[in-house]
Formats: C-alpha cells, sequence, structure tokens
C-alpha cells in the first residue's frame, strides 16, 4: 500500500504569539502570520503546487503544493485582551484552488464514506487575553463524508455559494489541546462533460476548545492518488478507485507564463471572513505525455548512378512499440517515391544533372 500526497498547502492560519514578555503598548497591535512581512499584504505569498509522485499527462498521481496566506490579523485592544472576533478581524474562511485544463477528480459516493482520502496540518489559536498563543501542529486525518455535508459548507462560505456541483466531500477530524476538531475539503465541478474543470476548496477546521471555534486552518493537506480503507490511515493500491488524475494544457491558452506543452496552472485565492479576497496566486506544473517519440537513424552515404535509381528502407524504432507511418522532406538532384510509406520503403530516382551529393530528411 503506498502512501501518496497532495500535499495542497493552501490555508495558512492565523498565528498568535504569547504576549508574556510585551509592553502594555504592544497589546493593541494586530498579530500576524510570523512567515509574513511586516507589511502583512493580504495575499498568498510562495505558492508551489506539484504531483512529485508522478508527472505524466492524464495520469493517476498525487498533488502536492505549499504556501502562506498573508494577511490575517488578530487586535488586542489595549488591556481588553484578545477577543478572536471573525467580523473584526481579518481572520480567513476558506481557500479556493482552481486545477487546469484536463484534470480529473473523482466523485464520491454514498458507498465511500469513511474511505481514508488523505491528512494535513492545521495551526490553531488559543484565545485568552494577554495568554493567547498559537497551537500548531494538529494532524487531522481526512475521510470521505456525504456529499450534503459539503453542499452545507459551499452554501454558508462568506460571499455566498461558489458555482457548480459538490462532487467530492472529505471530513478532517483531529484534536487539538484535548479538544475535538473537524472540518471539510470538497470539490466543485463546472462546465460540461469532456471540458469539466474541477475547484477544491478548503473551509476552516471548527473545534470544542472555548475561545478558538472557528479559528483553527488547515496548514497542510495531502491527498491520496487512489482511495484507503475505511477507518484506514494509508493511501490504497492502483486496485482501488483513483483520488485525482492530471491534467494538460497542449495549446498555452491556459498554462505557464512563457511556456508551451503539457504544462498546467493552478491558481488559488484566499477568503477572509470580511468578504476580502486575496490577488490570485499562481503555480505552474509541469507533466509530460506517456507517449514517447520514435527515434530515427541517420542513413549510410548510398551510391546511385547519373539517372539511375535505388530502392532502401528508412530506419526507426517507437520505445512503446506503437505502429509507425513515416514522413520525408524534399530532394534537390531528383526525387523519392515511397514503396511503403507505413514500413519507411523507399525509391530514390538521380535527375542526372551532374551534382555529386543528394540528400532528404525523413521522420
Amino acid at each position: 500500500m503506498r502512501k501518496s500526497s497532495l500535499f495542497v498547502l493552501v490555508a495558512a492560519c492565523t498565528t498568535l504569539v504569547a504576549f508574556t514578555g510585551l509592553s502594555a503598548s504592544a497589546f493593541a497591535d494586530h498579530i500576524r502570520e510570523p512567515a509574513c512581512p511586516p507589511s502583512n499584504p493580504i495575499e498568498i505569498l510562495n505558492l508551489n503546487i506539484d504531483t512529485p509522485e508522478g508527472h505524466d499527462a492524464l495520469a493517476v498521481s498525487n498533488l502536492t503544493g505549499s504556501g502562506v496566506v498573508c494577511g490575517t490579523a488578530i487586535h488586542d485592544p489595549l488591556f481588553g485582551g484578545t477577543d478572536c472576533d471573525p467580523e473584526s478581524d481579518t481572520i480567513y474562511d476558506h481557500v479556493e484552488i482552481k486545477t487546469p485544463p484536463g484534470v480529473a477528480v473523482n466523485s464520491t459516493t454514498s458507498g465511500m464514506i469513511g474511505r481514508y482520502v488523505g491528512n494535513g496540518v492545521t495551526n490553531a489559536v488559543a484565545c485568552a487575553g494577554i495568554f493567547s498563543q498559537h497551537v500548531p501542529g494538529a494532524t487531522p486525518t481526512f475521510n470521505v463524508d456525504a456529499i450534503g455535508e459539503c453542499q452545507r459548507e459551499n452554501s454558508s462560505l462568506v460571499g455566498g455559494s461558489h458555482p457548480g456541483d459538490v462532487v467530492a466531500c472529505y471530513k478532517g477530524t483531529s484534536t487539538i489541546m484535548g479538544y475535538n476538531a473537524w472540518g471539510w475539503v470538497w470539490v466543485n465541478r463546472t462546465g460540461s462533460s469532456g471540458s469539466y474543470r474541477y475547484n477544491l476548496t478548503l473551509g476552516p477546521m471548527d473545534s470544542t476548545a472555548p475561545g478558538s471555534a472557528g479559528l483553527t486552518k488547515i496548514t497542510s493537506f495531502e491527498l491520496c492518488d487512489y482511495f484507503g480503507a475505511s477507518g484506514g490511515n494509508g493511501c490504497g493500491s492502483s486496485s482501488q478507485p483513483w483520488v485525482q488524475k492530471n491534467g494538460f494544457d497542449s495549446t498555452g491558452t491556459d498554462g505557464c507564463v512563457n511556456s508551451t506543452g503539457l504544462k498546467g496552472l493552478y491558481k488559488a485565492t484566499a477568503t477572509n471572513f470580511g468578504g476580502v479576497t486575496t490577488p490570485q496566486a499562481t503555480a505552474c506544473v509541469e507533466w509530460i505525455s506517456d507517449n514517447q517519440p520514435p527515434d530515427c537513424n541517420n542513413m549510410p552515404l548510398l551510391n546511385v548512378q547519373s539517372e539511375g535509381r535505388i530502392t532502401f528502407s528508412l530506419t526507426c524504432t517507437d520505445p512503446d512499440g506503437d505502429t509507425m507511418w513515416f514522413d520525408k522532406g524534399p530532394v534537390s538532384h531528383g526525387q523519392v517515391n515511397w514503396v511503403n510509406q507505413a514500413t519507411g520503403r523507399v525509391e530514390y530516382i538521380n535527375n542526372g544533372d551532374g551534382a555529386s551529393q543528394d540528400t532528404f530528411t525523413f521522420k
């Protein structure tokens, strides 16, 4: 059984530091994520997404990512203590990732509820006035949940329901400082069959810990390539249903900047409880076709009389064993005719113009 990971670090959480040793004037300052610059811009920094266990286009694979959502701020009124009020503080409500063309996410059904799909890491805020602190390191396990649960979460997001159908729903459960915590990750689908596009959303985690409800955020997320067993803690083998497949963008219309070929551009935004959304952050993933091109060999020098002719075979091999179809370029001092284009057999006829050498290309 293979452990693979879609490490989508997409929701940076609110981070508080202990106030011990701070002067009274410091209590009025907002508290920001330490990984963010002092200006604390409302944006996602250093977004990185990859499919490290498989780079074949359209193949089943994991997905990994990392980044930090900045702009989160908890305000501690002077002598008043930290209230951790999402409506007055810029706490993030959810993070949404738009996948590139060709990416596919398998739908979850009622018969799959409870199956293992991945895990993550969270950060939490324990609100206790001047003793408020950041509580990192909880590791929720994600299992398939009923679509209806994620439809409810989807419709309750700031800004209203996101477009498209919810086709996959995962519930994360963990403990934080001995208290239960839970949250959901879900996938929306838009478009029509043959051209579906998928959006992955990470919502906040709630907790029964006093003063921290709604302030727990997923900071990293790992998704399997194949679903694991119900109640298990590991990804499944290739005999199990797949979770997601890589995409492709052969035209570059929605691909990576200044790039062509089979590449995909992931786009991420984070929205806080005040309805403010970060600028779009992007990350490029490069996929390759699993069909390798044929390898052709240069031909040795062949002799032919003026106005004479000669028949010979062009030599190419296909590493995948696929059926080949030959093509050729023009010549300057005669003509090349196909004897059998499927096998690469040709006939060269010299035109007798006195040239000592003639060449042509083939593939």
